[in-house]
């Protein structure tokens, strides 16, 4: 500092000084008032005006801080209230409150586990949450109830009861949706039904009044729905008669017949050109016919392509009709 400066101190106001150089500069350290006690000018304790410059002691300095913590530290005794005003830039959001671009919040902490499994010492304890895959780990144990999706055996059910429903795939012709025996596979339909197989299975019916009705519009040949087709029969000249013209690449199968002479004649049937297709039938008088019902499976069925004809062993007239289906 410059020689010779003049400071705004008390009178009496002391310096502990200490020669800094060899030209005889000083440096105040320390000031002492008259009764050697530090200070930082006078011993006034407090400040009387927001615009009070009157000094004060070092040690009303120390003490006004100490008890200004002593009085904070009172205040705070117990349990300390905390609140977060909630908003986009803070950790708390309101309830019911939407969602918006760049809201802050904190991230939920999960514990990576390829297997989950107890993390706390004892039931009550808190625990981590714990993942796999990027996925929670959870409880999939449904407890039965009538508004739960699980059902306990042998309940009664209810009205309103929860459920879910069986779903089958939509399919015109059932095939295998599964790669091989024994992996899962769904069920599937068809115009509104499942899909069965009733093959070398035995449907056994109680003994309450069932009642069955017999499909007359189709029938179905390996799952394909095939319609009846009806022709009369009328031959009346020795030989081959034909019944039922051919169809290209179909057999014609006869599934009910019946013939009626006008005379003792013999008859068998045959495919156009591959020749018979059942054996010689013997019509023994007038009026003495045959009758076959309906067989779903058929009795006789042509070569596919050909015709359907009735081979008359004589020149008597003979009538009747039949029933078929091209497979």
């Amino acid at each position: 500092m410059s020689d010779n400066v003049t400071t705004p101190l008390a009178t009496g106001t002391k310096f502990k000084t200490k020669e800094t150089a060899s030209n005889g500069h000083m440096r105040a350290d320390v000031l002492f008032d008259t009764t050697e006690h530090e200070i930082l000018g006078t011993t006034a304790d407090a400040k009387a005006t927001a615009t009070d410059t009157t000094s004060v002691s070092m040690m009303s300095v120390f003490k006004q801080i100490s008890f200004s913590i002593q009085a904070v530290v009172t205040a705070l005794a117990g349990t300390l209230g905390v609140s977060i005003a909630s908003g986009a830039t803070s950790i708390a959001k309101a309830e019911d409150a939407a969602s918006a671009n760049a809201d802050v919040g904190v991230p939920a902490m999960a514990i990576q586990k390829s297997s989950p499994a107890d993390t706390a010492g004892t039931d009550g304890d808190y625990a981590m949450l714990q993942m796999s895959g990027g996925r929670l780990w959870t409880s999939a144990i449904v407890p039965a109830g009538a508004t739960s999706i699980a059902k306990a055996e042998d309940v009664a059910s209810a009205d309103a009861d929860v459920g879910v429903p069986a779903m089958a795939i939509q399919k015109a012709t059932p095939a295998d949706t599964a790669g091989s025996d024994g992996d899962y596979a769904m069920l599937q339909m068809s115009s509104g039904r499942l899909w069965v197989d009733a093959s070398g299975k035995t449907l056994t019916v109680g003994a309450h009044a069932t009642y069955a009705m017999q499909e007359t519009s189709a029938i179905s040949n390996a799952g394909t729905s095939l319609t009846p087709k009806f022709a009369k029969i009328s031959a009346s000249s020795s030989g081959a008669s034909t019944v039922v013209a051919a169809v290209a690449s179909k057999k014609i199968r006869v599934i009910e017949w019946n013939v009626l002479p006008h005379d003792a004649v013999n008859i068998k049937w045959q495919s156009h050109t591959a020749g018979d297709i059942t054996g010689l039938l013997e019509l023994a008088a007038k009026g003495n016919g045959i009758a076959r019902p309906f067989n779903p499976v058929g009795y006789f069925e042509t070569t596919a392509g050909e015709a359907l004809d009735l081979n008359l062993s004589s020149a008597v007239a003979v009538g009747g009709s039949l029933v078929y289906v091209e497979v």
